[in-house]
């Protein structure tokens, strides 16, 4: 064989097993199995199976409740501020609210559309009165947390597709993300009144997600762009223009998740690098980031507890790994694949006290590399006897 062509086969394959490795290290919050932490009763929150959503005691993986979503794919987890209720957002949009102590189905909702939308974000207000619903196609819908009766529907412009939302502590004021269809890096930020279901004022700029704080009506959004957290200051609804005071907090890189705390901080999740995980709270009033931890690890689905100092990461498979972020070390793994209804909690074993570590790819990754490397060569291969099968025929015509 030819030098050339194993320069070619090294050249073509070196940059697919890079790409394949380096998918499995970046994340789509959008696309994982979502997780939330609870910080007021030392809990956590999952999907334990592709139809049902399941609560943990965070010291030692043990299984309290199971939520059923009568078949429905989960989609999307919220939590309200108080911990009293758990939202779950299924495939083709149905929400259903249950109490969380209690496990009682409070409301169940069906969308008024006649095809299956796809949810983006789910957010309760601070008082927990009453929940957002944001759609892809545009559509943001209200409802009461109690009877899950609609408030609002309302639609974002022409050519804009919804992304995040969030509602203020009272639930009556409230802003939307979107993300224009045509220029997909474009992103505008909406406010609007929950009473009037009026869009108000907007601004292009802004990124995924967005939430309010817990006793202001201080919105915090990313600007993954220069990599930092925007705060705006909403509550001056008659000035002129936009009306917002803005200021930028902090150098993140990309941030993965954002969550507002009862005491009127952000906790937040980021990453500079494709392996590297950061959690840092933000205090809007004294315009200061805190540091919580900095951790090795992959990024995928990840929640945080920042009075415990637990995080947990979901994994592929129905696996759940819960880490104590204080030494950066892996508590237990809870294993929800070998079977529906089975749960399996490594404490002890192998598992335990593994460091956060980057993952190379798995076994669909490598099954991928094999089949692309395989075709190169065979490319390769009936190259060299297409050329020895020409060089033949010439030789015979001669």
């Amino acid at each position: 064989m030819r030098p050339a062509y194993f320069v070619t086969l090294i050249i073509l394959t070196v940059p697919l097993a890079t790409s394949v490795s380096r998918a499995k290290d970046s994340v789509d919050l959008s696309t994982t199995r979502p997780a939330v932490m609870l910080d007021c009763t030392d809990r956590f929150i999952t999907v334990n199976r592709d139809d049902s959503v399941a609560l943990y005691k965070t010291i030692d993986g043990s299984l309290l409740r199971e939520f059923p979503t009568n078949g429905r794919y989960v989609e999307r987890l919220a939590v309200s501020l108080d911990e009293r209720f758990l939202l779950a957002a299924c495939q083709g949009g149905t929400v259903t609210v249950w109490s969380l102590e209690s496990g009682a189905t409070i409301c169940t909702t069906t969308t008024p559309f006649a095809y299956d939308p796809v949810v983006r974000d789910v957010c309760f207000s601070g008082d927990g009165n009453s929940f957002i619903v944001v759609f892809q196609d545009g559509h943001v819908l209200i409802y009461k947390t109690g009877s899950g009766r609609p408030i609002r529907d309302m639609r974002l412009p022409h050519r804009v597709e919804a992304a995040s939302g969030a509602l203020s502590q009272a639930g009556t004021w409230g802003v939307v993300i979107g993300r224009d269809k045509i220029f997909e890096n474009e992103y505008r930020l909406f406010d609007f009144d929950a009473d009037l279901g009026e869009l108000r004022r907007t601004i292009n700029w802004g990124q995924p997600p967005v939430r309010y704080s817990s006793t202001s009506l201080i919105v915090a959004l990313p600007d993954n762009r220069i990599g930092t957290l925007r705060l705006l200051d909403t509550s001056n609804s008659a000035a002129e223009g936009n009306g917002w005071q803005t200021r930028d907090l902090g150098s993140f890189g990309r941030i993965l998740s954002l969550r507002p705390t009862l005491e009127g901080e952000f906790l937040i999740t980021s990453s500079k690098t494709d392996r590297t995980i950061t959690g840092s709270i933000v205090d809007p009033r004294l315009r200061n980031v805190r540091l919580l931890f900095n951790l090795d690890g992959p990024l995928e689905g990840i929640a945080v507890s920042a009075s415990q100092m637990k995080g947990v990461i979901t994994r592929p498979c129905l696996q759940t790994e819960v880490y104590d972020l204080a030494i950066g070390t892996l508590a237990y793994t809870i294993d929800n694949s070998i079977g529906v209804g089975a749960s399996h909690t490594d404490r002890n074993g192998s598992g335990a006290g593994r460091q956060i570590r980057p993952r190379g790819p798995d076994a669909p990754a490598i099954v991928l590399l094999a089949l692309i490397v395989g075709g190169l060569s065979f490319l390769v291969i009936w190259r060299i006897i297409w050329e020895r099968n020409t060089s033949r025929e010439l030789s015979l015509d001669r």
